[in-house]
């Protein structure tokens, strides 16, 4: 059984708006903490499409840890930045 986290830019439109370039800077960024975050926790990228990523792991713990790590380092990130300047993430985890 594998489990798969899903994570979404929450309203990426907002970010477009203020500054497209940064706000592809930030998805960018994005996908690369993602990535490594979830190599660390034993998972592989399986599909990053715009503002959606989704890796997939052989361990709902290992998944679950992925999934709060990735919050963990948003919160680090946004620290400081302003409100218009931070990226907010919607991440699930599902097993199948």
């Amino acid at each position: 059984m594998a489990a798969v986290v899903s994570a979404e830019v929450v309203d990426l439109e907002r970010l477009r708006t203020d500054s497209s370039q940064q706000a592809s800077r930030s998805v960018a960024q994005l996908r690369e903490a993602f990535e490594a975050l979830a190599g660390k926790h034993g998972g592989t990228l399986a599909d990053a499409a715009g503002d959606v990523f989704r890796a997939t792991f052989t361990s709902a713990t290992d998944a679950v840890s992925a999934a709060v790590a990735l919050q963990d380092s948003l919160d680090e990130r946004n620290k400081g930045l302003g409100e218009g300047d931070q990226v907010d993430v919607r991440a699930s985890v599902a097993m199948g």
